[in-house]
């Protein structure tokens, strides 16, 4: 009844109103999706572009500040650098008196750090190369320092200035000092209407970064250098800024959304240096999606109501035709009587009406094929007579099921001529004819039965061998891969040629050594079957890894991992592919998650060098590694660090071509001394 209903005209229009209405809603949805993102995007863009007006302005006010003391060290003062006698900066640089520079240009430098004005001062040859240097030491310098300067004069700094910039003009720009990133002026000073040296005025980056972070509400960062970042959300800004290009884009970190920016400027040496400006538009985005949500629900209802509205009006029009089904239903079940009412005068009223004519012409003709039915059934009933002579001639087991189902038509025969009305017959007018021949087909069927049980006989002889063969070959390839999990295929092809000793000497091999820092701790937090499952997925992705770079695995030993490279088929490159699965190992173990809210570390060590190899025992054998190389790989696992590579001298050599590697020292070595020893960095 209810498939019926679902098959209706009404459900079906209604079904294809609510289609079509859905469909019109997701296409406005999908319209204001888009328009929210363009509006979001252009709202980045104007963001990123006055957050980068306003660190323009930020740098150009420190630059008009600098360049207001360029020439006077004090407001309302006459220039400093044009004093003349014993406190003249003229002389004193032109002394090249270290001491006697600090004694007469230090307090200029410390008025105008105090102030903030500057956080450098150089003094810079027209060549260009600084000669001395005034800048603030560090926390840890002062802490340290016999005296409370406040500042810390240098001789000959590693800085030098474009000649582009050294002109007879204040001129500005950005420049790397001492590893810090400075927003800088620079200005001649002269003797003897020549030009004798150029005074440097810097300002760090992060003197700028405080000052706009104070105007905008915003915070911005160098994208190129190192920091000691403690806010989450700006390592996901590097992050998001590292992975694409852009000027300005949309991020979420958590629940907050944000607008980065990147703002590109150009050092006096030529090169780019990118800030990224990063703000926080949770609320504009969070009203925005507010709006978004609002709208559909509106939509929501207003369809629901629709639906519904359509619904009724199709019910209350499409009742009558709903009368003129079950008519028909009716006349399909034999019930002749059943009427329909066609009072309306529109298509639903003459289809009624239609039905009811053909009515009264299915009665007349019902009762026609009911009167030739009477005939033929009388003439069946002789034929019935035939059929039970010809079942006696058949065996008694046969007979016996054949003469039930005569009795049985004889007896439905003899009710449908007695209740015969202007209805449709419970039996088929073929009934007789059919048992008839089934008579016949008893007879010939009886040879054919013994062929038949003798044939099923052979069939499933032959179906039980096949499937004996197959469980023989199923077994012996069970046992082949069994085989190849425990040794090299090379190795167990030898072993099945009944080859009794094997041992095998390879002059050039490299090996790996890979152990979990802190298993211990670990096994007894997690629990044995935990610990299993951990171990398992770890070791099943390292077999995946030595698989793919044609490496043999040798072992594991607990949470050690052992594989070898060049063993037991010698390759020109097994270094470079060991050196490949070392650090695939590193980054597979960094992506885990955390266990006991601790993260899984490695500690690898890696070596080359001459081995033997071979299978040892013969019950539960295994295929192993023997040598000094072994032993010096696994020491070089031992001495090292977590997440760390440790290489030998000898790995060194091998891999400085396609690697990077750094220098760690030189350390004392079980059995070996000192030994030279490398990190593995990752690959060029």
């Amino acid at each position: 009844m209810r498939l019926r209903r679902i098959r209706s005209i009404l459900f079906q229009v209604t079904a294809l109103f609510i289609l079509t209405s859905v469909l019109a809603v997701t296409a406005v949805l999908l319209q204001s999706t888009i328009l929210r993102m363009q509006s979001l995007q252009t709202l980045a863009d104007e963001i990123r572009q006055s957050e980068a007006t306003l660190f323009k302005k930020t740098a150009q006010v420190a630059r008009e500040r600098m360049a207001h003391y360029a020439y006077a060290a004090d407001p309302g003062q006459s220039s400093v650098w044009q004093l003349r006698g014993r406190r003249s900066p003229v002389s004193a640089i032109k002394s090249e008196n270290q001491r006697r520079i600090e004694i007469v240009i230090g307090p200029i430098y410390e008025r105008l750090n105090e102030q903030n004005t500057i956080s450098t001062l150089a003094i810079i040859s027209p060549e260009g190369q600084a000669l001395f240097a005034f800048g603030a030491p560090s926390r840890e310098e002062q802490a340290y320092a016999e005296s409370e300067a406040s500042y810390e004069l240098t001789s000959f700094p590693d800085f030098t200035l474009s000649q582009s910039n050294l002109t007879n003009q204040l001129e500005s720009g950005y420049a790397v000092f001492a590893g810090q990133l400075q927003h800088f002026v620079v200005f001649p000073i002269f003797s003897n209407a020549k030009v004798m040296a150029y005074i440097y005025y810097g300002v760090n980056f992060q003197t700028l970064k405080k000052a706009f972070e104070v105007e905008s509400g915003s915070t911005v960062w160098r994208e190129n250098a190192s920091h000691i970042i403690l806010d989450d959300y700006v390592l996901a800004a590097l992050q998001q800024a590292s992975l694409e290009s852009f000027e300005s884009t949309i991020f979420t970190f958590e629940d907050d959304t944000y607008v980065l920016g990147r703002y590109i400027s150009t050092t006096e040496a030529n090169q780019d240096e990118s800030f990224l400006f990063v703000k926080d538009i949770s609320r504009s985005f969070e009203s925005s999606r507010q709006f978004q949500i609002a709208t559909l629900l509106g939509l929501i209802m207003l369809l629901i109501l629709f639906g519904y509205m359509v619904f009724f009006i199709l019910r209350r029009r499409l009742r009558p035709l709903g009368g003129a089904i079950d008519v028909l239903r009716d006349l399909s079940n034999g019930d002749l009587n059943s009427k329909v009412d066609y009072t309306r005068d529109d298509e639903i009223g003459r289809i009624s009406k239609a039905i009811d004519v053909f009515r009264g012409k299915l009665v007349n003709f019902n009762a026609m094929n009911n009167e030739a039915r009477r005939q033929r059934m009388k003439q069946q009933e002789e034929v019935l007579l035939q059929t039970t002579a010809l079942v006696a001639l058949l065996p008694i087991e046969r007979r016996e099921a054949l003469d039930n189902t005569i009795k049985s038509i004889d007896k439905k025969i003899a009710i449908s001529l007695e209740s015969q009305r202007d209805e449709a017959f419970t039996i088929g007018d073929n009934s007789v004819s059919e048992l008839f021949s089934s008579s016949f087909s008893l007879l010939s069927s009886e040879l054919a039965e013994q062929y038949r049980v003798l044939d099923d006989k052979v069939r499933h002889r032959t179906i039980e061998l096949e499937k004996k063969s197959e469980e023989i070959a199923r077994a012996l390839n069970q046992n082949e891969t069994l085989l190849l999990n425990i040794l090299p295929r090379s190795i167990a092809e030898r072993m099945k040629n009944n080859e009794r000793t094997i041992a095998d000497e390879f002059a050039d091999s490299s090996i790996l050594f890979a152990d979990i820092v802190g298993f211990t701790q670990i096994a007894e937090k997690l629990g044995p079957s935990n610990l299993v499952n951990m171990l398992n997925g770890l070791f099943t992705e390292f077999d995946a890894l030595s698989d793919q770079l044609g490496l043999e695995k040798i072992k594991t030993i607990g949470d050690s991992y052992m594989v070898a490279g060049g063993v037991p088929l010698s390759a020109k490159d097994h270094c470079v592919r060991i050196a490949k699965m070392a650090l695939m190992m590193q980054k597979l173990v960094a992506e885990q998650p955390l266990y006991d809210g601790k993260r899984i570390r490695l500690r690898v060590g890696l070596h080359t060098g001459p081995v033997i190899a071979g299978v040892i025992g013969k019950r539960k054998f295994a295929y192993d590694l023997w040598g000094d190389a072994v032993n010096v790989a696994a020491r070089m696992e031992s001495h090292g660090l977590p997440e760390k590579i440790h290489v030998s001298q000898a790995m060194e050599e091998r891999l400085n071509e396609a690697f990077f590697l750094s220098y760690r020292d030189t350390i004392e070595v079980k059995g070996k001394g000192s030994m030279a020893t490398y990190w593995l960095e990752g690959e060029r």
